[in-house]
């Protein structure tokens, strides 16, 4: 059963305040503004497969040894019990156009990167030593001023700028610069065939739709084989259904159709 903030079980919205609390007390007033948006935020979180998404605003840059402090701490909470992104930005950056520089950034696939940084005490590796371009940074922003609960700071809307529909789509799309599905992780490829949909379907209407709705709109648009493909993710994440191994040549099928459809917006 899908939930938000609000009706959450409690070590879920410990966790998300917990990991708040922490990251206050360790930046101070540096720390702007937290937010959390993505399912937990929208309603459509489900404990088995979901992520906490954060977006944090800092008023002056961190250096490396803060980011690596940081990145002890959100060890500390990561999966307890669910699994947390975050993105931190500096107050400096939002006036870009779009915003892409991020001070920090931390998701459970770089997880055991930072523990060794940690246990080597170095700081050198990019993602610490300096700014860097993440091109998923707009998305956030457009996600957390659509549907977003303020931890910490005012509205989104006031705070983060406001970014068009058309760099959040290229932000959406941006992932798929050099795309290979993961053929033998069925979690992944129900994702990206379900983002697939979403990214479809905001084209379409200009609205946020969760990935199930997404899916349900595109649906009609799709072959009969497509459309199997689309329901066989479906009952995966969402009915926890077993499903046989995604066909390899059914999602080069399908990544062909929605690379055709979101031509003009891909990297």
């Amino acid at each position: 059963m899908p939930f938000d903030y609000e009706n959450c079980p409690a070590a879920l919205q410990n966790q998300v305040n917990a990991l708040t609390f922490s990251l206050h007390e360790f930046l101070g007033d540096n720390l702007i503004a937290v937010y959390l948006h993505g399912s937990l935020a929208s309603g459509n979180f489900m404990m088995e497969n979901s992520d906490i998404d954060l977006l944090g605003v800092v008023q002056t840059r961190l250096n490396p040894f803060k980011r690596l402090a940081i990145a002890q701490k959100m060890l500390l909470w990561n999966k307890t019990p669910a699994p947390v992104e975050i993105s931190l930005l500096a107050q400096e950056h939002l006036t870009e156009t779009p915003p892409l520089r991020c001070q920090f950034h931390f998701s459970p696939q770089w997880a055991a990167r930072y523990q060794q940084f940690i246990e080597k005490k170095d700081a050198s590796h990019w993602i610490l030593k300096q700014d860097f371009e993440d091109p998923d940074i707009p998305a956030h922003i457009y996600l957390a001023r659509h549907k977003s609960v303020a931890l910490l700071g005012g509205r989104a809307s006031d705070v983060l700028p406001k970014i068009s529909d058309e760099e959040f789509l290229k932000s959406a799309c941006a992932d798929y610069r050099d795309f290979h599905w993961r053929t033998d992780d069925l979690t992944d490829c129900a994702y990206q065939i379900l983002t697939f949909c979403r990214i479809l379907a905001f084209k379409e209407t200009r609205k946020i739709m969760s990935k199930q709705k997404a899916a349900q709109y595109v649906l009609p648009q799709l072959s009969q084989k497509r459309q199997a493909l689309v329901n066989r993710a479906l009952d995966y994440k969402f009915l926890r259904k077993p499903v046989k191994k995604f066909p390899p040549a059914a999602l080069e099928d399908f990544k062909k159709d929605m690379f055709a459809k979101l031509e003009g917006f891909l990297p």
